[in-house]
Protein backbone atom coordinates (compact mmCIF):
# COMPACT_ATOMS: atom_id res chain seq x y z
CA UNK A 1 0.00 0.00 0.00
CA UNK A 2 2.94 2.37 0.61
CA UNK A 3 4.33 1.90 -2.11
CA UNK A 4 1.31 2.33 -4.31
CA UNK A 5 0.96 5.84 -2.22
CA UNK A 6 4.30 6.67 -3.62
CA UNK A 7 3.68 6.17 -6.93
CA UNK A 8 0.75 7.95 -6.85
CA UNK A 9 2.88 10.99 -5.44
CA UNK A 10 5.50 10.86 -8.35
CA UNK A 11 3.28 10.81 -10.80
CA UNK A 12 1.61 14.07 -9.46
CA UNK A 13 4.48 15.64 -9.67
CA UNK A 14 5.60 14.11 -12.61
CA UNK A 15 1.94 15.86 -13.90
CA UNK A 16 3.47 19.26 -13.01
CA UNK A 17 6.91 18.83 -14.45
CA UNK A 18 6.10 17.15 -17.61
CA UNK A 19 2.72 17.26 -18.94
CA UNK A 20 1.78 21.20 -18.07
CA UNK A 21 2.21 23.98 -21.11
CA UNK A 22 2.90 27.32 -19.92
CA UNK A 23 2.08 29.63 -23.20
CA UNK A 24 3.80 33.05 -23.85
CA UNK A 25 3.42 33.76 -27.22
CA UNK A 26 4.82 33.98 -29.30
CA UNK A 27 6.66 31.08 -27.04
CA UNK A 28 4.80 27.88 -25.55
CA UNK A 29 7.61 26.34 -22.80
CA UNK A 30 6.97 22.76 -21.56
CA UNK A 31 8.00 22.37 -17.76
CA UNK A 32 10.47 19.82 -16.61
CA UNK A 33 11.61 18.27 -13.44
CA UNK A 34 15.00 19.72 -12.45
CA UNK A 35 15.72 18.90 -9.00
CA UNK A 36 14.21 16.17 -6.73
CA UNK A 37 14.66 14.73 -3.15
CA UNK A 38 13.02 13.59 -0.19
CA UNK A 39 13.08 15.13 2.83
CA UNK A 40 11.46 13.60 6.12
CA UNK A 41 7.98 12.76 5.02
CA UNK A 42 7.72 14.99 2.21
CA UNK A 43 8.72 14.65 -1.54
CA UNK A 44 10.76 18.02 -2.86
CA UNK A 45 10.66 18.65 -6.23
CA UNK A 46 12.14 21.55 -8.41
CA UNK A 47 9.97 22.04 -11.43
CA UNK A 48 9.90 25.03 -14.27
CA UNK A 49 11.20 25.44 -17.53
CA UNK A 50 13.95 27.98 -18.89
CA UNK A 51 13.64 31.15 -20.82
CA UNK A 52 15.49 33.94 -22.59
CA UNK A 53 18.97 34.10 -23.76
CA UNK A 54 20.36 33.90 -20.64
CA UNK A 55 18.39 30.53 -19.48
CA UNK A 56 16.11 32.02 -16.58
CA UNK A 57 14.62 29.16 -14.50
CA UNK A 58 11.18 29.92 -14.26
CA UNK A 59 9.12 27.72 -11.99
CA UNK A 60 9.47 26.90 -8.30
CA UNK A 61 10.08 24.55 -5.44
CA UNK A 62 6.70 21.87 -4.84
CA UNK A 63 6.18 19.52 -1.78
CA UNK A 64 4.22 16.56 -1.49
CA UNK A 65 3.37 14.01 1.50
CA UNK A 66 5.15 10.67 0.27
CA UNK A 67 1.18 9.17 1.18
CA UNK A 68 -0.02 11.16 -1.48
CA UNK A 69 -1.91 14.13 -1.75
CA UNK A 70 -1.89 17.27 -4.01
CA UNK A 71 1.42 18.98 -4.76
CA UNK A 72 2.36 22.40 -2.87
CA UNK A 73 3.93 25.70 -3.96
CA UNK A 74 6.68 26.44 -1.78
CA UNK A 75 7.22 29.95 -3.36
CA UNK A 76 10.99 30.16 -2.14
CA UNK A 77 13.33 31.42 -4.58
CA UNK A 78 14.16 31.34 -8.64
CA UNK A 79 16.79 29.22 -8.49
CA UNK A 80 16.33 25.91 -9.79
CA UNK A 81 18.06 23.65 -6.92
CA UNK A 82 18.44 22.49 -3.34
CA UNK A 83 20.30 20.21 -1.10
CA UNK A 84 18.33 17.84 1.32
CA UNK A 85 20.51 17.13 4.53
CA UNK A 86 18.52 15.26 7.35
CA UNK A 87 15.23 17.12 7.59
CA UNK A 88 16.17 20.67 6.20
CA UNK A 89 16.30 21.78 2.58
CA UNK A 90 19.17 24.48 1.63
CA UNK A 91 18.97 26.37 -0.94
CA UNK A 92 19.58 29.70 -2.61
CA UNK A 93 17.39 32.80 -2.66
CA UNK A 94 16.99 35.43 -5.60
CA UNK A 95 14.26 36.59 -7.98
CA UNK A 96 14.93 37.62 -11.13
CA UNK A 97 13.77 40.15 -12.80
CA UNK A 98 10.14 39.06 -14.22
CA UNK A 99 9.45 37.83 -11.16
CA UNK A 100 6.77 40.08 -8.72
CA UNK A 101 9.43 41.63 -6.27
CA UNK A 102 7.05 39.72 -3.33
CA UNK A 103 10.27 39.62 -1.24
CA UNK A 104 11.32 42.92 -0.84
CA UNK A 105 13.68 43.01 1.83
CA UNK A 106 14.83 39.38 2.23
CA UNK A 107 18.25 39.14 2.03
CA UNK A 108 19.56 37.16 -0.93
CA UNK A 109 22.08 33.84 0.04
CA UNK A 110 21.74 30.71 1.32
CA UNK A 111 18.80 29.79 3.65
CA UNK A 112 17.55 26.29 5.08
CA UNK A 113 13.90 25.41 5.92
CA UNK A 114 11.95 22.21 7.18
CA UNK A 115 9.92 20.35 4.07
CA UNK A 116 6.66 21.62 6.45
CA UNK A 117 7.69 25.35 5.67
CA UNK A 118 8.78 26.26 9.08
CA UNK A 119 12.22 27.36 11.02
CA UNK A 120 13.50 28.98 8.15
CA UNK A 121 16.91 30.03 8.52
CA UNK A 122 19.35 32.50 6.88
CA UNK A 123 22.87 31.24 6.51
CA UNK A 124 24.47 33.47 4.03
CA UNK A 125 26.68 35.62 6.67
CA UNK A 126 28.32 32.33 7.02
CA UNK A 127 27.59 30.05 3.38
CA UNK A 128 27.75 31.39 0.25
CA UNK A 129 26.47 28.30 -1.37
CA UNK A 130 25.79 24.57 -0.82
CA UNK A 131 26.55 22.51 -3.15
CA UNK A 132 26.81 18.81 -1.20
CA UNK A 133 25.19 16.68 1.54
CA UNK A 134 27.77 14.21 2.03
CA UNK A 135 27.99 10.44 3.61
CA UNK A 136 30.24 11.70 6.35
CA UNK A 137 27.41 13.97 7.60
CA UNK A 138 28.58 17.51 6.97
CA UNK A 139 27.84 19.85 4.31
CA UNK A 140 30.34 21.21 0.88
CA UNK A 141 29.79 24.13 -0.18
CA UNK A 142 31.39 28.15 -0.98
CA UNK A 143 32.01 30.52 1.38
CA UNK A 144 32.90 34.06 0.12
CA UNK A 145 36.36 35.34 0.35
CA UNK A 146 35.81 38.77 -1.10
CA UNK A 147 34.18 40.46 -4.23
CA UNK A 148 36.88 40.36 -7.34
CA UNK A 149 35.52 39.03 -10.42
CA UNK A 150 33.06 41.50 -12.26
CA UNK A 151 31.69 42.07 -8.85
CA UNK A 152 31.06 38.16 -8.32
CA UNK A 153 32.42 36.97 -4.73
CA UNK A 154 36.07 34.82 -5.10
CA UNK A 155 34.97 31.84 -2.77
CA UNK A 156 36.93 28.63 -1.27
CA UNK A 157 35.62 25.28 -0.80
CA UNK A 158 34.64 24.23 2.63
CA UNK A 159 33.17 21.51 4.73
CA UNK A 160 30.77 22.82 7.83
CA UNK A 161 28.20 21.53 10.07
CA UNK A 162 24.29 21.29 9.03
CA UNK A 163 24.17 24.66 11.07
CA UNK A 164 27.06 26.59 9.30
CA UNK A 165 29.54 25.90 12.10
CA UNK A 166 32.79 24.53 12.52
CA UNK A 167 34.16 25.24 9.05
CA UNK A 168 36.97 24.13 7.11
CA UNK A 169 38.77 25.53 4.48
CA UNK A 170 39.49 22.83 1.74
CA UNK A 171 40.48 24.69 -1.15
CA UNK A 172 41.11 28.68 -1.69
CA UNK A 173 39.48 30.20 -4.44
CA UNK A 174 42.68 32.92 -4.68
CA UNK A 175 45.02 30.59 -5.63
CA UNK A 176 43.43 30.04 -9.07
CA UNK A 177 44.46 31.80 -11.73
CA UNK A 178 42.78 34.86 -12.93
CA UNK A 179 42.43 37.22 -15.98
CA UNK A 180 41.17 40.55 -16.57
CA UNK A 181 38.19 38.44 -18.15
CA UNK A 182 37.35 35.51 -15.44
CA UNK A 183 33.68 36.26 -14.38
CA UNK A 184 33.57 33.99 -12.05
CA UNK A 185 34.48 30.05 -9.72
CA UNK A 186 32.57 26.93 -9.78
CA UNK A 187 33.18 23.87 -7.87
CA UNK A 188 32.02 20.65 -9.36
CA UNK A 189 32.34 16.94 -8.83
CA UNK A 190 32.82 16.70 -4.90
CA UNK A 191 33.55 13.01 -3.94
CA UNK A 192 34.00 12.17 -0.41
CA UNK A 193 35.82 8.83 0.67
CA UNK A 194 37.03 7.66 4.25
CA UNK A 195 39.71 9.54 3.72
CA UNK A 196 40.11 12.06 1.23
CA UNK A 197 37.81 14.48 -1.14
CA UNK A 198 38.12 15.05 -5.02
CA UNK A 199 36.76 17.86 -6.74
CA UNK A 200 36.96 19.84 -9.66
CA UNK A 201 37.61 23.66 -10.09
CA UNK A 202 36.51 25.73 -12.60
CA UNK A 203 37.46 29.76 -13.44
CA UNK A 204 35.11 31.46 -16.15
CA UNK A 205 35.54 34.18 -18.26
CA UNK A 206 33.22 36.47 -20.12
CA UNK A 207 34.70 38.86 -23.18
CA UNK A 208 32.75 40.86 -25.50
CA UNK A 209 33.29 38.22 -28.32
CA UNK A 210 31.60 35.52 -26.25
CA UNK A 211 28.04 34.63 -26.38
CA UNK A 212 26.39 34.57 -23.00
CA UNK A 213 27.45 31.42 -21.97
CA UNK A 214 31.00 33.48 -21.51
CA UNK A 215 34.32 30.17 -21.82
CA UNK A 216 36.27 28.80 -19.55
CA UNK A 217 39.60 29.72 -18.91
CA UNK A 218 40.77 27.09 -16.36
CA UNK A 219 40.04 23.72 -15.06
CA UNK A 220 41.07 21.26 -12.96
CA UNK A 221 40.91 18.09 -10.92
CA UNK A 222 42.62 18.08 -7.02
CA UNK A 223 42.56 16.38 -4.05
CA UNK A 224 42.80 17.03 -0.04
CA UNK A 225 42.59 15.34 2.68
CA UNK A 226 39.09 15.82 4.71
CA UNK A 227 40.99 18.95 7.01
CA UNK A 228 41.89 20.94 3.97
CA UNK A 229 45.61 19.99 3.90
CA UNK A 230 47.92 17.92 1.54
CA UNK A 231 46.29 19.51 -1.50
CA UNK A 232 47.28 17.61 -4.88
CA UNK A 233 46.81 18.82 -8.36
CA UNK A 234 45.52 15.58 -9.79
CA UNK A 235 45.39 17.07 -13.38
CA UNK A 236 44.92 20.28 -15.35
CA UNK A 237 42.43 19.57 -18.26
CA UNK A 238 43.34 20.67 -21.97
CA UNK A 239 40.58 22.29 -24.16
CA UNK A 240 39.84 19.19 -25.88
CA UNK A 241 39.21 17.17 -22.28
CA UNK A 242 37.59 20.52 -21.21
CA UNK A 243 34.59 20.01 -24.12
CA UNK A 244 34.56 16.28 -23.17
CA UNK A 245 33.83 16.87 -19.75
CA UNK A 246 31.42 20.21 -19.88
CA UNK A 247 29.81 17.50 -22.41
CA UNK A 248 29.45 14.78 -19.88
CA UNK A 249 28.96 17.26 -16.86
CA UNK A 250 25.91 18.88 -18.58
CA UNK A 251 24.28 15.41 -18.67
CA UNK A 252 24.46 14.81 -15.39
CA UNK A 253 23.56 18.18 -14.31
Amino acid sequence: MKLIKLLIALASLLFIGGCFLITKPPNTYRNQIVDFGVCGDWIIVSAGHYEGSGQYFVGDFYRIKKGGGEPERMNLTDDDEFVIAEDWIYYDFWRNTETVASDKGEKTGCYRIRPDGTGKEYLGDTLYRVILYAQDGYLYGEQKVKPKLSGVPVTNLIRCNLDGTEIATLFSGDSLPFTGDSNYIEYADICVSDDCITFTAMVHGLSHDDGWRGHCEFIAQYQTDKHGKNLTLLKELTENEFMEYIALYSKLK
